[in-house]
């Protein structure tokens, strides 16, 4: 898959950015700015989660859904890391949507405006992720697994925001760093976690890990 090829944001730009669109107003809606995500995510889901814990839930029904959203997060993470954002090595038509959705991150790690999950993107997502899980759940649990599984997307795009970008502190940190950078540098078929390396273990694709975090 070829991209268009990079052009310069503006005069004094110093590095050229690769497009996927002629159309300024649609390329602008593929690249996310860090205080996006929190600005956005945070208030929205942690409105969520007052909402449906504030209804007369127990605190162990609480406790219970949040651990389960933020595993099923892990879970969803993975997957679609895995499987739908290299769709295009199972059904190669798709290799079009693949490399706009996250073939062009690859190209291009240090492109930090595709480092993060567009709204555009991510909002009909959550929309139904919430669907189902008021569906699945009820009104009240619902709200609460929706608006952990939302907080839990905030620290998986900051932290991989941040593992292009910056030192993470900590033996933990500097793990992840390292994890998710041996996908991109080392063996893209594998490290597919980027919050967590739990699915990895468990479907046996945790890989080397980069030297450098």
């Amino acid at each position: 898959m070829k991209a268009q090829a990079p052009i310069e944001r503006d005069a004094g730009a110093r590095r050229a950015e690769m497009r996927l669109f002629e159309s300024d107003a649609l390329e602008r809606l593929t690249r996310t700015k860090p205080a996006t995500v929190p600005l956005l995510w945070v208030p929205l889901s942690s409105a969520l989660f007052a909402w449906g814990a504030s209804s007369g839930l127990e605190a162990s029904e609480v406790a219970w859904l949040a651990s389960a959203a933020v595993l099923v997060w892990t879970l969803f993470e993975y997957t679609l890391h895995r499987v739908v954002f290299h769709l295009d090595r199972l059904v190669p038509r798709a290799a079009r949507f693949c490399f706009m959705m996250h073939g062009s991150h690859h190209l291009d790690p240090n492109d930090a405006g595709r480092r993060l999950t567009p709204p555009v993107v991510s909002l009909p997502i959550f929309a139904v992720v919430l669907g189902i899980a008021r569906a699945a759940l009820g009104r009240d649990e619902g709200l609460v697994f929706a608006g952990v599984f939302g907080l839990s997307y905030v620290a998986y795009d900051m932290v991989h925001y941040a593992c292009h970008a910056w030192r993470l502190p900590g033996r933990i940190g500097a793990y992840l760093k390292r994890h998710h950078l041996a996908h991109h540098y080392v063996d893209d078929h594998r490290n597919f976690g980027v919050t967590s390396p739990v699915w990895d273990a468990v479907f046996g694709t945790l890989g080397v890990r980069a030297r450098r975090g």
